[in-house]
This record gives structure tokens, sequence and C-alpha cells, in this order.
């Protein structure tokens, strides 16, 4: 696995384990050293800042401006990106594109249906929410997830020693089957 992999895939299971400092951290070097135009890094990022009450904006607009609309997941992250920068319409017609790309992801429909309460369009969003119970989600919880991708990870020297640290410490706090 090369650096940049071993440092996005670190901080996204750090995100998901909720080490939002480490996932800064190296969401931070990814940016600075390997893409500067990655729209989920960008993302990743603003949801670490803001998590640690730290100013998210500036990452959430530059991610906004990065993803494409071209596929139903790149319309469902950057809805989110508008929706977190309190833009509902533009979040509404991003999300509902993702759901016409592909009508069968609940994320896409609960995602949907917030932003129609956030329009005041309650009905609506009722009826987006029950979509998104009949496609019955399975999300596997975040942090097993996180500590699952972390321990799948054979990472480069450079990093090893760091990813021996935040590895021991998920471990520690989590029981999850493997």
């Amino acid at each position: 696995m090369n650096e940049c992999e071993a440092l996005y895939r670190i901080a996204t299971a750090c995100n998901c384990l909720g080490f939002h400092g480490e996932a800064k951290k190296y969401f931070m070097l990814y940016i600075e050293k390997c893409n500067k135009n990655d729209p989920a890094a960008w993302h990743s990022l603003a949801n670490a800042l803001e998590a640690l009450n730290e100013d998210s904006k500036e990452a959430y607009k530059k991610a906004l401006e990065l993803y494409t609309e071209d596929s139903w997941g790149s319309c469902l992250w950057k809805g989110w990106c508008a929706l977190k920068l309190g833009d509902y319409e533009e979040a509404y017609r991003l999300f509902r594109r993702s759901v016409e790309l592909n009508g069968e992801y609940s994320l896409s429909w609960q995602s949907l249906a917030i932003s129609l309460i956030k329009l005041g369009r309650r009905e609506e969003a009722i009826d987006s929410m029950t979509r998104s119970r009949e496609l019955k989600p399975s999300f596997e919880d975040r942090k097993c997830y996180g500590l699952r991708e972390l321990s799948s990870l054979n990472v480069p020297e450079s990093l090893r020693d760091e990813y021996e640290v935040i590895l021991e410490r998920a471990r520690s706090g989590l029981n999850c089957s493997q």
C-alpha cells in the first residue's frame, strides 16, 4: 500500500472511530501531499472539523465545488455539503437527483427527507422516510467499520508507529466481532 492510500484510509477509519483529531491530521496530510482535488477528502475533513467544533465551512465549500453530479453517490455527498452550508434547496435538488439515479439506497431517501424537513415540506419528508425504512438499511456500526478498516491495513514504514498507536487505542475501546 502506498503512503497516499494509507493516509486516506487511516483518516477515514479515524473519522468512523470518533478520533477526529487524528482524522483531521491525516486528511490534511493526504490533501497536501497526495490530492488537493479529492472531494471526498475535503468532505471528510469538514466532518472531522465539525466534530471538533472547528470551522468546517471552507472545507465543505471546497468539497461542494469539487464533487461532480455524474453518479448517485456524488450527488448524495454533494447534497450533504450543501445541507451543511445551509443551502437547503440545492441539497434537495442533489438528493432528488441521487434518488433518481439509484432509488434503492436508503440513505439517499433519508437525506431527501431531511432536506424536505428543512424546507418545511413535512408530508413529503414523511413519504421519503417511509421509503428509506422500506429499503431496510443495513449500516454497519461506524466504529466497528473503522476498526475493521484499520485492522486490514498494511501501512508503509513511514506511518507504522503512529498507525500502531491508533490501532491499539481502537482495539482497547471496542467490542466488535471481526
